[in-house]
């Protein structure tokens, strides 16, 4: 078997873990409520209806930032239930891996340097990296640049109004599904015009009025792209009610230099920063070989989407995962670059520096870290097995879910929402995940409310039932030992990071 075969196998045992694990062991509970909604939608009910799922509702229609990764949910969970939900899940993660795999290919990075690389980018987005329509939605940005680079590459060209018919319809058609899987394409359409005009800009033998007759076929086609999406014109409206929401209250919408979240967050974001602009820097500097050289292209591509999202999180961190999960490409060759000459300089006769010494000299070889590598992934085995063992089923909750009365009415934090109104949709709830539903003023009430020490307040006095998690960002332990002290409340077996009260009598 040849070296590079084998590293590939060795690749694709880590990232393969990492996908079993991410998709195994679902930390949001959105996914869960997601389902309900796709259920809802394959059934025929409107993308925005009127909720049926609260026993508070607010004066707002129900409608859905991704119902297309909904549905897909949806499907997986009518064909095999929480196994099916796995396998969905399970296959956004591989798709997106296998996408910066063939960009980093192109790249020119080799398999080991390739997964340090992804290491480097998906460890510190790792909460990022999980079942949600935002993976998909990049990874359709992605797979959208690879047709991209391949299509500027072709050895015939086609005339130039049938070239630039071809770009306007996978225009259409990339961001019309994209706009279907997550309302981030309203960021991620434009994203898609600047990166194909670069590698139109940088394709040899392409002159300067057939690139810009190809950017504004594609600026076309993601205007028509989006004007297919399930929102129409509304969704800058909708997006727009999405951030105000969220802003300042939802922790994917806050800073990564807010109090309590740097020590997490900053390193993340100074990380993609200082990839974005090495790759920037880097890109610009090899610039007059953009014609012969495949790679400044596509870095400079990658870049265009990386840079103002690692500048963005700064005010709102869940930037901080788009640019990481597009920088894993350049990441990749830059760890490869780094190796080279690495290997250069522990080649050199007579050794200099630390390479004198003979056990640095056989570690910057990188053919004695794969029995390591193969070692490390035999030795997580249990653990990876043991964390993809739930099958995205949400174990903490399962443990109350079915003790809760029926047509209980449900006041809980918004993460212990999502299954109930999976499993019980008998139960109705105050508040779950859906943010930008609820509005701002219901999610400040909520934090008040989670946080309080007097249970004959509404809306505690007017529900039924109580769940609280011990990892939502909503709860508080004052609440929960309120309700223990209260004669109107009495505990229901649970889990250690999940109880449950229901109103005595």
């Amino acid at each position: 078997m040849r070296s590079g075969t084998r590293d590939w196998m060795i690749v694709s045992a880590w990232l393969g873990s990492l996908a079993l694990v991410r998709s195994g062991s679902v930390e949001e509970r959105d996914p869960y409520w997601q389902v309900r909604a796709g259920v809802e939608n394959l059934a025929g009910l409107p993308l925005v209806r009127p909720d049926t799922w609260g026993w508070a509702p607010v004066d707002a229609p129900f409608f859905q930032t991704s119902p297309a990764w909904n549905d897909l949910l949806a499907l997986g969970w009518g064909a095999g239930r929480f196994l099916g939900v796995f396998v969905v899940a399970l296959l956004s993660i591989a798709v997106y891996f296998v996408a910066v795999a063939l960009l980093a290919r192109r790249l020119g990075a080799r398999p080991l340097p390739f997964l340090v690389g992804t290491l480097l980018c998906a460890l510190p987005a790792l909460a990022m990296l999980s079942p949600r329509a935002t993976v998909l939605a990049q990874t359709l940005f992605l797979l959208g640049l690879l047709w991209a680079d391949r299509w500027r590459r072709r050895d015939v060209r086609p005339p130039a109004l049938i070239d630039a018919g071809v770009v306007l319809a996978l225009a259409v058609a990339v961001v019309g599904a994209g706009s279907w899987v997550h309302l981030s394409w309203l960021l991620l359409a434009p994203a898609t015009v600047a990166s194909w005009a670069v590698l139109w800009l940088c394709a040899p033998g392409v002159s300067v009025g057939r690139a810009g007759l190809l950017t504004a076929a594609s600026a076309v086609g993601a205007i028509g792209g989006l004007a297919l999406g399930p929102y129409g014109a509304d969704a800058w409206a909708l997006s727009r009610e999405v951030q105000k929401a969220c802003a300042g209250l939802v922790i994917e919408w806050l800073g990564v230099l807010t109090p309590g979240l740097v020590v997490r967050w900053l390193p993340a974001a100074a990380i993609a920063l200082a990839l974005a602009l090495a790759g920037a820097l880097w890109a610009a500097r090899g610039w007059s070989r953009r014609h012969t050289d495949d790679r400044i292209g596509l870095t400079a591509a990658l870049v265009v989407l990386a840079l103002p999202a690692a500048l963005g999180a700064f005010s709102a961190l869940r930037f901080v995962g788009v640019a990481l999960l597009a920088l894993v490409p350049v990441a990749a060759l830059a760890v490869t670059r780094a190796s080279d000459r690495l290997r250069t300089r522990a080649a050199e006769e007579p050794p200099r520096g630390a390479f004198r010494w003979r056990r640095v000299r056989f570690w910057s070889d990188g053919r004695h870290w794969r029995p390591v590598l193969i070692a490390v992934v035999a030795l997580l085995l249990p653990g990876t097995l043991l964390l993809t063992a739930p099958l995205s089923r949400p174990l903490p909750e399962l443990a109350v879910i079915d003790r809760l009365p029926r047509d209980c009415r449900l006041l809980s934090d918004p993460s212990s929402a999502g299954p109930v109104l999976l499993l019980r949709p008998d139960v109705r709830v105050w508040i779950d995940g859906r943010f930008d539903h609820w509005g701002r003023a219901r999610l400040v009430e909520a934090g008040r409310v989670l946080s309080s020490t007097d249970v004959d307040t509404p809306p505690i006095s007017d529900a039924t039932c109580i769940l609280l998690s011990a990892t939502d960002p909503f709860a508080d332990d004052r609440l929960a030992t309120a309700l223990d002290d209260s004669p109107a409340w009495s505990p229901i077996p649970g889990s250690d990071l999940v109880q449950g009260w229901v109103r005595t009598g």
